[in-house]
């Protein structure tokens, strides 16, 4: 798992909570939007 920067937790996190549920990865579809925001300059 990758975890230097905030998305790559979030993303970890879905992974995680998809895994934990049951879900197969082939059945997982649709479009995850992540809006990052970091006003005191690069992440």
């Amino acid at each position: 798992m990758f975890t230097r920067h905030a998305e790559e937790i979030v993303l970890n996190e879905f992974d995680s909570s998809v895994i934990k549920a049951g879900i197969k990865p082939e059945d997982v579809s649709g479009t995850l939007k992540l809006h990052q925001s970091n006003p005191s300059g690069v992440c």
